[in-house]
């Protein structure tokens, strides 16, 4: 007989060194976003958001749920979750390799009202993380076009300082 899965917050609460005591806090406050350590559970590798969301559009064309991308709204990073102690060697696009003695604002995978930290695909409780590999390849393959779209925006407003340059 095999032992189902945990929940995503069980799951989650196994990062802490007191799973139970994550658990009781979830239970009696689930809005509540706690700080979980990062290098037991999982790494992360921390993005600007706005290029996040092109890299999960190679990974998950259709936003099928995938493996776990926690949003911190203030920063505007996006984390995907990769399996711990695995080195993550690219800079493409900013990318940031985040293991032990980083931290990470969780909310409860239920809960998408926190205005600090929401997850963008949250866990399922089974362990699913991003792949290393195919995480780089869709950030390779994201970060230029995400760098066309922000040419493409800036051009007008390129123009027009050009324009008013030329004009004093």
């Amino acid at each position: 007989m095999t032992t189902p899965a945990p929940t995503p917050a069980a799951w989650l609460a196994q990062a802490a060194t007191d799973p139970q005591a994550v658990l009781q806090r979830r239970e009696s406050s689930p809005t509540q976003v706690v700080a979980l350590p990062a290098g037991t559970a999982w790494d992360l590798v921390a993005t600007r958001l706005d290029l996040a969301e092109r890299v999960l559009d190679v990974l998950n064309p259709p936003r099928r749920p995938g493996a776990p991308v926690l949003v911190d709204a203030c920063a505007q990073l996006a984390y995907f979750l990769i399996p711990p102690g695995r080195r993550w060697t690219s800079e493409i696009g900013g990318a940031r390799h985040l293991g032990p003695g980083n931290w990470l604002p969780v909310p409860h995978p239920d809960e998408q009202s926190s205005p600090y930290a929401r997850w963008l695909i949250p866990p399922d409780g089974t362990g699913t993380l991003h792949q290393i590999n195919r995480l780089r390849t869709a950030l390779a393959y994201a970060f230029p076009l995400y760098v066309q779209e922000i040419e493409a925006e800036i051009a007008p407003t390129q123009r027009l300082i050009a324009a008013l340059d030329s004009t004093w």
